[in-house]
């Protein structure tokens, strides 16, 4: 099993949604994009080991989840993920093919090993995340489900019945006007 989930952080941009009140409507816009982030893979055996680190990411806004192991890092090491373009302009690497694989990169005087977020890169985790969302487009028979029938149809598909699972409210839940 690959029990791993990695943890990003963006010391610069905030990720997660960013939300924000025009008057008393409440938006909210993803600001999930890491060109570069520092990164480090965790072992996860059990649902308490999950739901601490999920604890740990919601209190730091510059953290998110990946759901992967990026090959040839070691869990607990920490290492760079850049996108592909920042790849062209940190290591004067273009194309897919060339930043494929562990690269070596020099920041802030600290040597690390270096990953794109691209799929040959990465080996999915055993830990897999369900996201029920409903908006204009969830046919209304689904969207008027309650979680524990939503769980009961989900199963029907995936088999889920036999999987231990972790309930978290959505980021939008857990806002709230102070």
């Amino acid at each position: 099993m690959n029990d791993i989930i990695t943890v990003v952080r963006d010391p610069k941009h905030p990720l997660g949604k960013k939300f924000w009140l025009e008057g008393e409507q409440l938006h909210k816009k993803p600001a999930v994009s890491v060109g570069m982030g520092i990164a480090v893979m965790h072992e996860i055996p059990n649902i308490q080991a999950l739901e601490n680190l999920l604890r740990q990411v919601g209190d730091d806004p510059h953290s998110a989840i990946i759901n992967a192991r990026f090959k040839g890092v070691e869990v607990g090491e920490e290492f760079v993920i850049l996108s592909q373009r920042r790849f062209g302009e940190l290591l004067k690497l273009e194309g897919r093919e060339n930043i494929l694989g562990i690269h070596q990169l020099t920041w802030q005087g600290k040597e690390y090993k270096a990953v794109a977020r691209l799929k040959e890169n990465v080996e999915p985790s055993s830990w897999q995340l369900l996201d029920r969302d409903t908006d204009e487009h969830t046919p209304v028979k689904f969207a008027n489900m309650g979680f524990d029938e939503w769980l009961r149809c989900v199963d029907q598909i995936l088999q889920l019945s036999y999987c231990d699972y972790l309930r978290v409210g959505s980021s939008s839940a857990r806002v709230a006007r102070a």
